[in-house]
């Protein structure tokens, strides 16, 4: 059975245990834990800056390959608040740091907000304090970033939706975007997308990624994907994609309700964007016979093109009971979740949920599983979709419990890096 909505843990962070890739010695892209450490971590990812109060500020990063959590660590003389600092954004060499300080100038608690940019080349990694003042929504858990310049990104756009009443009482956005490139603020009104405001007025996302062609996707896992096409142009629209319906399993527990408190859907669904298409999953419990010692469950996957198309396609159908473990996986898969005796893997005994959908790899998805909803140990699963083969199932261990949202992003900042840099 997946974790009610009520129960679910949506932050899983182990630590960084697998071996960087041979050639360069670090990954081509990580599954990054998006809370932070505090403490210090010198290395080739460790770049420098300084806060709004002079301050020297370091941040850096501890590697993992993926289904393992990458975590980034920041270093600062002075004190930091009980809150951690958080990646809040992430494209192409470019990461979006969050970090909370303790009251300052008669605030309860005081923010700076940060560009990190990895290289490229031999260029040592960077880090730029963002200007203010701030839009209020730069300081959500989910905000755009854009990389702009070529591949290897050589400035990069900040881009906070405010969503706000026209004069035709029609829903509208202005978009607040910061630009490295000039290091400054400005303000942009996109078009609406004709038939879709009243649609916006409800939107409340849980993750943003690019699209390509200069064009940014918020998600919102209920209600659909708010395209801006073109933020960089002189005329953006923004255009909503719904999602298809709830699955028959999940319509009782996950239907949206009257009072708008509406149950979250990390722990069952994730969309992501991969070589033109974008791409969505939903699980679902299935308890055959009630038989709730039993989690198993099903992953259904559709696809669909971003603007030439209205439907969703589907894709595949993966079921937790006739998973078989990849070779490469078997010898260092935890008694709890595989049968040496019978040979066979044992899924069911565990709650498995937060499906992440792979950005940078084809017929992947990741998912978290635990003996129960709040346990702090699980594992990683690492799921091939289209030869239904568990390839890898890594520890964790947890530090804290977080019910607030998705506990990591994918970003590709990693291959940018320089060996020599640090």
């Amino acid at each position: 059975m997946l974790p009610s909505a009520s129960s679910r843990r949506v932050a899983a962070m182990p630590e960084p245990v697998a071996s960087a890739s041979e050639c360069s010695g670090l990954p081509a892209w990580v599954l990054l834990d998006t809370v932070a450490r505090i403490g210090r971590c010198k290395n080739e990812t460790t770049a420098h800056g300084t806060t709004s109060a002079g301050v020297p500020i370091e941040v850096s990063f501890e590697l993992a390959d993926p289904p393992g959590l990458s975590r980034c660590v920041v270093y600062c003389p002075d004190d930091l608040a009980a809150d951690p600092p958080r990646i809040t954004g992430a494209d192409g060499a470019f990461l979006l740091v969050r970090v909370f300080f303790p009251e300052r100038d008669e605030r309860w608690m005081f923010t700076d907000v940060f560009v990190y940019h990895a290289g490229p080349g031999t260029t040592p990694p960077a880090i730029c304090l963002v200007p203010k003042p701030y839009p209020v929504r730069l300081l959500a858990n989910h905000v755009g970033v854009l990389s702009r310049g070529g591949d290897a990104g050589e400035h990069c756009l900040v881009v906070v939706p405010k969503r706000r009443i026209g004069d035709d009482n029609r829903v509208r956005y202005d978009l607040q975007v910061f630009s490295t490139k000039t290091g400054s603020w400005s303000t942009k009104d996109p078009r609406v997308g004709p038939s879709a405001d009243v649609w916006y007025s409800e939107f409340d996302p849980t993750r943003v990624f690019s699209i390509g062609g200069g064009s940014l996707a918020w998600v919102d896992l209920r209600s659909g994907i708010l395209v801006c096409k073109e933020v960089d142009h002189q005329d953006p629209e923004m255009v909503l994609i719904q999602l298809p319906q709830l699955l028959p399993a999940n319509k009782e527990e996950f239907e949206a309700l009257p009072d708008d408190c509406n149950p979250p859907m990390d722990s069952i669904r994730d969309a992501t964007f991969r070589e033109g298409r974008f791409r969505f999953i939903e699980m679902e419990s299935i308890n055959s016979n009630n038989d709730y010692s039993q989690q198993q469950w099903t992953a259904t996957m559709f696809e669909r093109k971003v603007f030439c198309s209205e439907n969703w396609e589907w894709c595949c159908t993966v079921d937790s009971n006739l998973l078989l473990p990849a070779d490469s996986c078997l010898p260092c898969l935890s008694p709890e979740i595989y049968d040496y005796s019978e040979e066979k893997l044992t899924l069911n005994r565990v709650i498995s949920f937060l499906p992440t959908l792979a950005q940078y790899r084809d017929n992947a998805v990741y998912m978290v599983s635990k003996l129960n909803a709040l346990d702090k140990h699980g594992w990683i699963l690492a799921v091939d979709t289209e030869n239904k083969t568990l390839e890898k199932a890594v520890p964790f261990s947890a530090e804290k419990i977080d019910f607030s949202g998705r506990g990591y992003l994918q970003s590709a900042f990693s291959k940018y890096l320089s060996k020599g840099a640090g």
